[in-house]
């Protein structure tokens, strides 16, 4: 898989999904609980995803301490987390960086403006940044 999105939102995940379709050759999972992204990170140690789509608020857990775990994971760690969030406050996007995401996009309205954020995340992320060997 090559990105794991966690996302809660029906709607931005209806537009996100599709906007991941558009992209060639992109295997994603979309999860709306921390706990299940978790378990199926978890379940891939041997073929880990390349990226991470993390929104903050989810029902069963902020994506503040899902970051924080990752973080804390020797296996994880390496893995880049793009925090994709509608929150615009300052506190939120330096704490991200804090505790270790790669990088802090806003969420943008409508799906020509998704697609085009996905094109470019996916352009950066998968096609052109080379992460560490782990």
């Amino acid at each position: 898989m090559d990105i794991v999105c966690v996302e809660d939102n029906e709607d931005f995940t209806f537009f996100l999904s599709k906007a991941l379709k558009n992209q060639e050759n992109i295997e994603y999972g979309i999860y709306g609980l921390a706990a299940d992204a978790l378990m199926a990170l978890s379940n891939m140690e041997v073929s880990l995803p390349k990226m991470i789509l993390l929104d903050i608020d989810l029902p069963d857990k902020d994506g503040f301490s899902f970051l924080r775990e990752l973080r804390d994971s020797n296996v994880l760690k390496h893995i880049p987390v793009v925090m994709l969030s509608s929150s615009e406050n300052p506190r939120d996007i330096q704490k991200a960086c804090q505790l270790g995401a790669n990088a802090y996009v806003t969420k943008p309205g409508g799906f020509s403006q998704i697609k085009v954020l996905v094109q470019d995340i996916c352009d950066f992320w998968l096609r052109h940044h080379r992460n560490p060997a782990a």
